[in-house]
């Protein structure tokens, strides 16, 4: 027999035990940390209108079948990955599975780190961005200080990067998106057009399928998460909700925060190499709260942070499965 609190998050057993779950929308939140980002908005602005296509291309080919594929396998089979691929092809294969999703993310948290550094440094003072000492010591620190966090349980976990996701992407896309509006409601023309004609990018060749290849990507880490299914009280049910609110939630932050900069900042003003902060400097300038650039540095790194945590609990637990 099994009794349970009054929370509805844990679940204590005769010998004592406890064992503790998190809420579907908790996972979902946590998918979506894992995922989606504000970071891709700028560069994506540039294309205005087909930003659109550009981002509903890879999710009807590739989010969507990814999404409900990993919410039928984690339905069926616990153990994510790993275990999913064990099931169809042998445990040999579905190890050198779990341990590919594990090793991209050695090169994606030195990079995902420096992004962090500079942020923050953009907040406190912008000339620590290029110093390299700085930088190392910021790696180094919220890595590690990352792992520890993540000991602590998928609840914790869970916890924080579901936070982290509402404070550094979701109330930040939802202040663009605001502001564009805002923007438009005024009567100022956007600086993008958006009429059917522009709703396809001009085709330039190999760079546009390198433009939609690299969108693909974007969407990579829908099915890690497959891992956590265990934490769920009711794996069958609640899984492939929180993967329909996590598909729903990356695409909102991928596509809106986009538009919304393409409507107030001209083409010009934005390059694929510009970086968020900038970004953001140049739109809150416009609306002369510039001021505001500065709190929504240190929100996304909450966010930030956040995903790191999603990717080093993820991966790491489905090597010890």
């Amino acid at each position: 027999m099994t009794t349970t609190d009054a929370s509805d998050e844990e679940l204590v057993a005769d010998d004592g035990t406890a064992r503790r779950f998190v809420s579907w929308v908790t996972l979902g939140l946590m998918t979506t940390a894992s995922v989606a980002s504000l970071r891709p908005s700028p560069s994506m602005a540039i294309y205005g209108l087909a930003a659109v296509f550009l981002y509903l291309l890879p999710a009807v080919v590739f989010l969507l079948p990814t999404a409900l594929v990993g919410a039928e396998l984690a339905s069926g089979w616990t153990g994510g990955i790993y275990r999913w691929v064990s099931e169809a092809l042998g445990k040999p294969l579905g190890f050198l599975a779990v341990w590919c999703q594990f090793a991209m993310t050695i090169a994606y948290y030195p990079s995902l780190l420096a992004y962090v550094a500079s942020t923050f440094a953009y907040v406190i003072d912008p000339s620590l961005a290029e110093n390299g000492l700085y930088v190392a010591v910021v790696i180094v620190v919220i890595y590690w200080t990352g792992v520890w966090i993540s000991s602590r349980g998928t609840k914790t976990v869970a916890g924080l990067s579901s936070l982290g996701l509402v404070i550094g992407t979701l109330i930040p896309g939802v202040v663009l998106v605001v502001l564009g509006l805002v923007f438009l409601g005024q009567g100022n023309p956007s600086a993008a057009p958006m009429n059917a004609s522009h709703w396809l990018p001009p085709w330039t060749g190999l760079a546009s399928l390198v433009l939609i290849v690299n969108n693909f990507l974007s969407y990579a880490g829908m099915e890690m998460n497959g891992v956590h299914v265990s934490s769920l009280r009711e794996p069958k049910r609640e899984y492939p909700r929180s993967m329909l609110l996590a598909t729903g939630l990356v695409l909102l932050i991928f596509i809106l925060p986009a538009l919304a900069i393409s409507w107030v900042m001209p083409s010009k003003e934005l390059s694929l190499t510009a970086g968020l902060m900038q970004a953001f400097q140049a739109f809150f300038d416009h609306f002369h709260i510039g001021w505001m650039t500065k709190v929504v540095g240190v929100m996304l790194v909450a966010a930030a942070l956040g995903g790191m945590l999603t990717w080093l609990a993820g991966p790491a637990k489905g090597l010890v499965l």
